[in-house]
């Protein structure tokens, strides 16, 4: 795959590792603010013609902008981790900040996709703010065992803040144990709200 992917050239190889930041399938709205492109592009539509034409990308009939998905999983992986750290940090960060403005009349279908983004651009802050949207949209949804999670990743990214954050941990802990005891999981539960507590 490697191989494959330094056969192209420096355009369309750029291409290729962005969009493997977005994800395995993207939207070329998103692909184009991360590429600083104009919306009349023609020469990234071409290169993505391209990059279909040689097995690399599918390209996806939707009924507005053009989604494509990598033909294969391993190909996305191998194209992201071609490209350096810090190149990753920026473009999850100037993804995520591009999908909460262009969807900022209605996030929540983008919740979980920009704290994704957000988490891997080490944004901590932000990060912790889409944590606690993702959990309290899958309490929402009854999905409480998803709202776990998502609050036990904002407690981990409370431990890379630091600081004075005893308030913040104590507002996760007791949500966390909310979300335990309707589930009946009533140990763990007080558990939980122990932890808030102390």
């Amino acid at each position: 795959v490697m191989s494959r992917i330094d056969a192209l050239n420096q355009a369309t190889k750029h291409i290729l590792r962005v969009a493997s930041v977005i994800g395995n399938a993207f939207d070329v709205s998103v692909l184009r603010r991360l590429l600083n492109a104009s919306p009349d592009d023609a020469r990234t539509e071409a290169r993505l013609r391209y990059l279909v034409q040689l097995d690399l990308l599918d390209l996806a009939v939707g009924p507005s902008i053009p989604t494509y998905n990598f033909k294969h999983g391993l190909i996305q992986v191998v194209a992201y981790e071609s490209l350096p750290f810090s190149t990753r940090r920026e473009l999850h960060h100037r993804a995520a900040s591009y999908l909460e403005e262009a969807h900022q009349e209605h996030l929540d279908p983008y919740i979980e996709v920009i704290l994704h983004h957000f988490s891997f651009s080490q944004d901590q802050p932000k990060t912790l703010d889409y944590c606690v949207r993702a959990a309290r949209k899958a309490t929402q949804a009854f999905a409480n065992k998803e709202a776990v999670s998502y609050y036990r990743h904002g407690l981990a990214t409370l431990d890379k803040i630091g600081g004075h954050v005893a308030a913040e941990r104590s507002y996760l802990f007791e949500f966390v144990g909310d979300c335990l005891d309707v589930s009946g999981q009533h140990g763990d539960a007080i558990k939980a709200y122990s932890r808030a507590l102390s």
